[in-house]
C-alpha cells in the first residue's frame, strides 16, 4: 500500500477485538450490530464484521483516528451468521 506520495505506507494489524476465538462472539460485537443495525440499517455478523465494527467504534471512542482521516470499512457479508 502506499501513501499520497507514493511512499510504502505501513499495513497495521490489530487482533485485540477477536475475543475467545473464532465463532464466539464479543459483548463488544453484540454492541456494534446492534448500534449499527439501529442507527445504519445496515446488518453485520457475530463472527466477523461484528467484531470488526467493534475495533473500528473502539478505536473512535479512544481518539486513534484524526479529523480528516479516510478509514474504509469493508462489509464483507456475513448476514446470514445473524439467522443461524
Amino acid at each position: 500500500m502506499k501513501d499520497q506520495f507514493g511512499a510504502v505506507a505501513p499495513i497495521e494489524v490489530d487482533d485485540t477485538h477477536v475475543g475467545d476465538g473464532y465463532g464466539i462472539p464479543t459483548d463488544a460485537a453484540h454492541e456494534a450490530i446492534e448500534l449499527v443495525a439501529r442507527t445504519e440499517a445496515i446488518f453485520l455478523d457475530p463472527v466477523y464484521t461484528g467484531k470488526a465494527m467493534a475495533g473500528l467504534i473502539a478505536y473512535v471512542r479512544q481518539q486513534k483516528l484524526t479529523e480528516g482521516q479516510t478509514v474504509v470499512f469493508w462489509h464483507t457479508g456475513g448476514q446470514v451468521g445473524l439467522f443461524a
